[in-house]
């Protein structure tokens, strides 16, 4: 397994630390080596619940950010998506 850096973005009003748990115990079942679910932990660079989600969006509206960001989301999208032609 490779190791990139992976940040989780959860819909859950659960603490990090809660669904990092959560992330283990799935990891656990999946790959049944603990090396290999290790690595795979370590490689969790940062968990995003609910509330942390939030509290971002609440500082990029104070500082008059949001149209930026939704511009970027666009861009995203159509990068995924294929539709900038």
């Amino acid at each position: 397994m490779q190791k990139y850096p992976i940040t989780f973005v959860v819909k859950s009003n659960e603490t990090p630390e809660k669904i990092k748990e959560k992330i283990q115990e799935e990891a656990k079942l999946k790959y049944k080596v603990k090396a290999i679910v290790n690595r795979y932990l370590n490689s969790v660079e940062e968990i995003i619940n609910l509330p942390m989600l939030h509290e971002y969006i609440d500082i990029i509206i104070e500082q008059g950010k949001i149209s930026d960001i939704i511009k970027e989301i666009a861009i995203q999208s159509q990068l995924e998506f294929n539709l900038n032609s």
